[in-house]
């Protein structure tokens, strides 16, 4: 599993330091959807593999991480298990311990793989669910110096091979559009339309042919 840094991360082979008890960390975050269980990896050395702490059911109370060292600096990753396997939904983050006690809220915490914008019949207009989408994406992604985003645009079969072409194309074109509003470099955004293939639904019902009107989000960090 590869985190935003660019760190590798293995959780089949966790060293667990050699530490005292002292201080007793409590983390939350926002809910993420669909998620079965949460991990927190932790260490007090960056970028390496980390103990991992017990599974978190969820995020609805604050996860509390005691035997840590005083004046230490520790580096946390945070990971969501869902029926597709883990990944990593945090960037590093780090946070010393100078109290007995401390309280950390992780921010802007979101899972980008798999991101989907969905669209109307004969549309290119951006819900409000849709925009709060990509607003969480630029937001993740802002903070990273070097990546590339790849956008792929489908339609449903509704339409004759020109249209669905042309359509798909608009679509993920408003979506580059959008990310480059927030902030996100337009040299490192490739926007495309594919027409009416890859179907994720079956286009004999209505619900079926919303999931297929989409712009698929694909992105690559480098170090």
């Amino acid at each position: 599993m590869t985190v935003a840094n660019g760190c590798s991360w293995n959780k089949d082979n966790i060293p667990i330091t050699n530490i005292s008890s002292y201080g007793k960390l409590s983390l939350s975050w926002d809910e993420v959807p669909n998620v079965n269980f949460y991990n927190i990896y932790f260490s007090n050395v960056p970028g390496l593999t980390k103990h991992n702490s017990n599974k978190i059911p969820n995020a609805d109370n604050p996860i509390k991480i005691i035997d840590l060292k005083p004046n230490a600096t520790y580096y946390f990753v945070i990971t969501a298990v869902d029926d597709f396997g883990e990944r990593a939904i945090s960037k590093e983050i780090s946070y010393r311990v100078v109290e007995a006690e401390g309280l950390l809220k992780v921010e802007n915490l979101f899972s980008p793989q798999n991101l989907i914008i969905f669209f109307s019949t004969n549309s290119t207009e951006l819900s409000n669910s849709e925009i709060e989408k990509l607003n969480r994406f630029a937001k993740y992604i802002i903070g990273i110096s070097r990546y590339h985003v790849t956008l792929d645009g489908y339609a449903d079969s509704a339409g004759d091979s020109v249209y669905n072409k042309f359509i798909s194309k608009n679509r993920a074109d408003i979506v580059k559009s959008y990310l480059v509003s927030r902030g996100i470099r337009a040299k490192d955004i490739d926007a495309m339309g594919h027409g009416a293939k890859k179907f994720i639904a079956n286009n004999s019902t209505p619900e079926g042919r919303g999931m297929n009107r989409r712009v698929e989000i694909d992105f690559q960090i480098f170090n």
